[in-house]
């Protein structure tokens, strides 16, 4: 290679290093929709998550049904488009004792079947926790439509784990995978554990 043309992608470089520069800096924010608590409230932890149909999905942590979680809503799962239109799907805590589960504070994830899911902090079937449920992992089929899939703290010492903050992902094997942040069988110290889409949850370690 000459030392001219050597200088020329040189050059080159330095002038794409100055257009991205030029074009990071022009980068503006658009805020798309702002919660109003009976749509939900506190997106906290919570990332989004794009579905086959281009729109976005995501959970709040409080939020919806006021009458649930002292006034302040036990959470909501909603779509929002691209553009700002926000639906509200599904306010969490529809039934007495929370079946559906509440406070569902990490984000869904897609899976390779086409559904979310996630998890929340309490509600489900069991009764612990001073009487809010362990927490449970749930999947939404078709628009909005909830399906509880697993609740944690099924025995006395909730050995499979308790209160799931985390978000979920999918493993190669097809598998859904997290943790949860008590339970376990080592004194409440909290467990990581996998599920299957179908709900058959395996504790793999207890901290």
């Amino acid at each position: 290679m000459t030392k001219l043309n050597a200088w020329r992608m040189v050059g080159v470089v330095v002038v794409l290093s100055i257009a991205t520069t030029i074009t990071a800096q022009a980068q503006t924010f658009t805020s798309l929709f702002s919660f109003d608590l009976t749509d939900g409230s506190f997106p906290d932890f919570m990332t989004l998550a794009q579905g086959l149909d281009g729109n976005l999905y995501g959970t709040t942590s409080e939020g919806g049904d006021l009458k649930c979680g002292g006034g302040y809503g036990c959470g909501t799962l909603f779509s929002l488009t691209t553009t700002g239109e926000e639906m509200t799907l599904h306010g969490f805590c529809i039934h007495e004792n929370c079946p559906d589960g509440s406070y569902p504070f990490a984000g869904p994830i897609l899976a390779s079947d086409g559904a979310f899911y996630r998890t929340t902090k309490t509600g489900g079937a069991s009764q612990c926790c001073g009487s809010e449920g362990g927490g449970t992992v749930f999947k939404v089929i078709g628009v909005g439509a909830v399906k509880t899939i697993y609740s944690f703290c099924l025995e006395t010492g909730c050995p499979d784990g308790a209160a799931p903050i985390s978000r979920l992902i999918q493993a190669s094997d097809g598998n859904l995978y997290g943790t949860t942040s008590s339970g376990g069988v080592n004194g409440g110290a909290g467990t990581v554990f996998r599920v299957t889409p179908q709900g058959a949850l395996t504790t793999l370690h207890s901290y």
